[in-house]
């Protein structure tokens, strides 16, 4: 429990534990997690993504589903205590150094870390884990149609 409601979910131990999320349908999301009404939010934007159903539980689940029809199209987590646990390392270690960087929206000295064909990106600021995002395998130029560049911070 915390805050006195129960939860579903236990902090990701290695990022592959995540994986799953992105291969839910839009009913087992309802049902899990319990979603009322005002947990949907029809016709959003995420990033270079339009025109989605966004469904999200905060007291149930930090994660952000992102719907078109019943297919999930990314899940995005930016609890950056439920994703404690993991670091950049150890997400090396399960899914390889072959990643592209490109710049966060984390911050200034932050990276964004992407594994298109393994359907995973992260960004990650002086070690600590700022959000994932899931998605269908891709490749990278599929990937950059939900990503959106960011300008380059000035001091």
């Amino acid at each position: 429990m915390r805050n006195g409601k129960t939860m579903f979910y236990d902090k990701p131990h290695h990022i592959s534990s995540l994986f799953p999320l992105r291969n839910m349908t839009r009913e087992a999301v309802m049902t899990l997690y319990g979603v009322r009404p005002e947990d949907v939010h029809e016709d959003v934007r995420y990033e270079g993504l339009d025109n989605l159903t966004e469904i999200h539980v905060p007291e149930k689940h930090p994660a952000r589903f992102f719907f078109r029809g019943d297919r999930v199209v990314l899940v995005y987590i930016g609890d950056e205590s439920f994703l404690s646990e993991l670091t950049p390392s150890s997400i090396e270690v399960i899914l390889g150094k072959k990643r592209e960087r490109l710049r966060s929206r984390a911050g200034r000295m932050a990276n964004h870390w992407v594994y298109p064909r393994l359907g995973i990106a992260y960004s990650e600021d002086q070690g600590a884990i700022a959000f994932v995002e899931l998605f269908q395998p891709t490749t990278m130029e599929g990937y950059l149609s939900i990503y959106r560049p960011v300008e380059p911070y000035i001091l």
